[in-house]
C-alpha cells in the first residue's frame, strides 16, 4: 500500500519526457550510482586514511567547553590533551561506514529499504562534513556551497530511485545543488574569498604560466563559473546544452587537475596518494551535469521524432 502511494506521489511530479524509452533511464542510473559510489567511498578512504574537518567542530573551544565540562568532566586542557586518539578512532569508524555505504549506492532500490536507510544516514554524514568544512573555513559561504554536490550526492540518488531521474524533482535538485557547486567554486576563483593557494599553483604547474597569469586565469574561470549557474535554468535549449556541457568539461578538468599536479614518481604511490581519492570525491562535479545534459538531449530528442 505505501509503495501505491509513493508511486503515484512521484507520477506527479515526472518531467515533460513521458516519451523516454525504458532501457535510457536505468542507464543514467547507473552513472548516479557510480559517481555516488565513488564520493563516498573515496570521502571514507581519506577520513580513514588521513583526517576529517570534523575535527575542528569537536575542538571548537567556545562550543565543546562546556559539554566537555559537564559530560566527560574535564577542564579543556586535559581534553584536547587526551582526544586525540578517540577522535582519529571515530573517524576511521566513519570513513569505514562511509566506504560501505558508497557499496550500498551501487545496490539500492526502493525495496530495500535498509540500504536506502544507509544511504540517508551517509548524506548526514557527508552535510555535517560540508557544515564542518564551512567552519573550519570561517563561514565562506563559497565553501559551503561548493560542496553542494559531494554532500547532497546520495540524497540526489535517493531522489532518482524514488521518483526517477526524469523528474522534475530530481531535476530541479540537481541542478540547484550543480550551480551551487559552480558559484562556490567561482567565488574563490574570482577572489571574492582568498584564492586557495593549490588553486594557483596546480594552475602554473599544468599551465606552464606564470602566478600573475594563473590569477587571471582563475578570474575567468570563476566569472564563466557564474554564467553557466545562471544559463541553466533559461528555457533556451543551445544555452543551457552548452551550459552544462561546459560544466561537464570543467568539473572534470578540475577534478583531474589534482592528480596531474600532484604525480611525482619519485614519492610513495607516485605522490597520488590523497590526490586520486580527492580527484574521485568531485565525481559528481561532473557526472551530475552530465545526467542533466542527457535528459536534456533526449527530451528535445523525443520531442522532435514524435
Amino acid at each position: 500500500m505505501v509503495t501505491i502511494k509513493q508511486n503515484d506521489l512521484c507520477r506527479i511530479c515526472l518531467w515533460s519526457m513521458d516519451t523516454t524509452p525504458r532501457p535510457f533511464a536505468p542507464r543514467l542510473l547507473w552513472l548516479l550510482r557510480v559517481s555516488t559510489f565513488l564520493t563516498l567511498f573515496c570521502r571514507g578512504w581519506i577520513y580513514l586514511r588521513w583526517d576529517s574537518p570534523l575535527r575542528g567542530l569537536f575542538w571548537h573551544e567556545s562550543w565543546m567547553t562546556k559539554p566537555v565540562e559537564h559530560i566527560l568532566e574535564l577542564n579543556w586542557a586535559e581534553y584536547t590533551a587526551g582526544s586525540d586518539a578517540y577522535l582519529s578512532l571515530l573517524f576511521r569508524v566513519i570513513g569505514i561506514f562511509l566506504m560501505v555505504s558508497g557499496g550500498a549506492a551501487l545496490f539500492v532500490t526502493p525495496s530495500r529499504r535498509r540500504l536506502c536507510d544507509v544511504l540517508t544516514v551517509a548524506t548526514g554524514f557527508t552535510l555535517l562534513h560540508a557544515f564542518c568544512s564551512w567552519l573550519g573555513k570561517d563561514w565562506q559561504i563559497g565553501m559551503l556551497m561548493e560542496l553542494g554536490l559531494q554532500a547532497g550526492s546520495p540524497a540526489l540518488l535517493l531522489l532518482a530511485i524514488r521518483c526517477e531521474v526524469k523528474s522534475i524533482a530530481f531535476v530541479a535538485a540537481a541542478s540547484v545543488l550543480t550551480a551551487f557547486t559552480f558559484i562556490g567554486h567561482g567565488l574563490y576563483a574570482v577572489g571574492h574569498h582568498p584564492v586557495p593557494a593549490d588553486f594557483v599553483s596546480m594552475s602554473t604547474q599544468i599551465l606552464g604560466i606564470s602566478e600573475s597569469q594563473a590569477v587571471t586565469f582563475l578570474v575567468l574561470a570563476g566569472y564563466l563559473d557564474f554564467i553557466a549557474a545562471f544559463l541553466i535554468f533559461l528555457p533556451i535549449r543551445t544555452l543551457r546544452m552548452g551550459a552544462l556541457f561546459y560544466m561537464v568539461w570543467w568539473g572534470f578538468v578540475t577534478a583531474m587537475a589534482r592528480i596531474v599536479a600532484h604525480y611525482n614518481p619519485s614519492e610513495k604511490f607516485y605522490g597520488i596518494d590523497p590526490w586520486l581519492a580527492e580527484t574521485l570525491v568531485r565525481t559528481p562535479h561532473w557526472a551530475v551535469p552530465l545526467a542533466l545534459a542527457l535528459l536534456l538531449w533526449k527530451r528535445e530528442t523525443n520531442q522532435l521524432s514524435s
